[in-house]
């Protein structure tokens, strides 16, 4: 393991490495927050007293099918941390091959990176979370021991780990996103996994419909979607290229070594000063401000001071190992924060919507979609074509077209009725959105 940086801030380094990549800016540093994220685990800490918070995060990279979400992955997960990983397998020739390449990079006392790569399932995952759990020596009292389960899941497809019916997983996700002593977690048909210092690290590719149809119908009131943070991008698609240019290989090879320094740093984040202590307990006095008001973000913003410090943890340990957080961490941590927090009620507004509801929305954004590409509005035949394919049964048709007329959202497009156009509320809706 290097006994020295090469980097002065991995963050910025891990991004600039790629800035020829498909993926937008935005997915690329946040996986990299995440891949820090994960090589501190459990390990580390900010101590709040009756709680502690860790930096793990939950982020999910939201954004339109090609846009880069899967690529913004391959570089900090794929390149860099699954090669200071171990997997959990009885295959021996795998184990020798992981420990020949984590051993590069980290010492011999030191345990290796544990990585998930998309799909795994609930009770795998309390398999797994179980036999990797470990008892910390420095951090453990007699009578008291201090365990660490800690792992990372980077999955490129939302759907392949998270579904509507995996109600037992998302109790397991929201304790190991608190850390959380110890998880229970009981199966129909392996028994009970007694999971010692849960600690998931997640980083997911979604688009905006997967975020939502892949969610249990209870994440918001459960608490999972409060710990989640939703990077949306909604700029310009990239200019696709027959050929990108190959990824440095030395600067990658850097990469590893330093965050394999990184995943050493073990303990307890702190303050730099006593006036910065001070100034963040006047802004969290004031309610922690927060910068978008939405109720399906109340969650989110009660939790905003943990989403915060997490940020703060990583970014603090991007450049330094004295695990202090100062100003500058502070103030980043709320600007990157904000950054993301602008387009959350975007990324949220279609959670808690009815059925009817998502159906209205999917047939305004076809009528649209059908106007731009035509020039023309579209056939009420094909509008009913479309229809039936979502509701029940052919009595809510037309109740379902007057809905939609009285609300904007289309219009006839000739005295007939034979024809619909965009409705100016559903056009208007884009322009805000744009």
């Amino acid at each position: 393991m290097a006994s020295k940086r090469l980097f002065s801030d991995w963050i910025a380094s891990c991004t600039s490495v790629s800035e020829t990549s498909i993926a937008p800016p935005i997915f690329q540093k946040w996986a990299a927050i995440s891949a820090i994220a994960g090589a501190l685990g459990r390990k580390c800490w900010y101590d709040a007293g009756q709680f502690r918070i860790t930096p793990n995060m939950f982020i999910v990279l939201v954004g339109d099918p090609g846009i880069g979400k899967g690529v913004a992955l391959s570089l900090p997960i794929d390149q860099i941390y699954r090669h200071l990983c171990c997997p959990v397998t009885n295959r021996q020739d795998d184990l020798e091959e992981a420990k020949s390449s984590y051993e590069r990079y980290i010492s011999f006392d030191q345990v290796p990176l544990r990585l998930e790569r998309d799909r795994i399932t609930g009770e795998q995952l309390a398999v797994v979370m179980s036999k990797i759990s470990h008892i910390v020596p420095e951090f453990s009292q007699p009578y008291e021991p201090f365990y660490d389960a800690s792992l990372t899941i980077a999955v490129a497809e939302f759907g392949v780990f998270m579904q509507k019916t995996y109600t037992t997983l998302q109790v397991l996700m929201t304790d190991s996103w608190d850390s959380r002593p110890e998880f229970n977690y009981k199966t129909k048909t392996a028994g009970e996994f007694l999971i010692k210092g849960p600690c998931i690290n997640w980083i997911a590719g979604a688009t905006p419909e997967q975020f939502v149809s892949c969610m249990p119908e209870d994440v918001a009131t459960q608490g999972l979607l409060s710990r989640i943070v939703p990077v949306l991008y909604d700029g310009p698609r990239p200019t696709l290229k027959s050929y990108y240019p190959q990824l440095n290989l030395k600067q990658i090879e850097a990469l590893r070594r330093d965050i394999g320094h990184i995943s050493s740093l073990k303990g307890e984040f702190k303050w730099e000063t006593s006036e910065l202590r001070s100034k963040v307990d006047a802004w969290m006095a004031k309610g922690s401000k927060p910068m978008m008001i939405d109720p399906l973000m109340s969650g989110f913003n009660e939790r905003r001071f943990a989403h915060q410090m997490k940020l703060a943890m990583a970014i603090s340990a991007s450049h330094r190992d004295d695990l202090i957080i100062n100003e500058a961490d502070w103030e980043l941590a709320k600007s990157w924060l904000w950054e993301v927090e602008q387009l959350m009620p975007q990324a949220l507004e279609k959670f808690g919507r009815t059925r009817v509801g998502k159906i209205v929305d999917e047939l305004a954004t076809l009528v649209q979609i059908w106007y731009d590409s035509k020039c023309k509005p579209m056939p009420l035949s094909l509008f009913k074509i479309q229809a039936l394919r979502r509701i029940s049964s052919p009595g809510e048709l037309q109740a379902l077209i007057d809905t939609m007329i009285e609300a904007k959202l289309v219009k006839w497009a000739n005295d007939k009725q034979t024809f619909l156009s965009p409705g100016d509320q559903f056009i208007l809706q884009l322009k805000v959105v744009n």
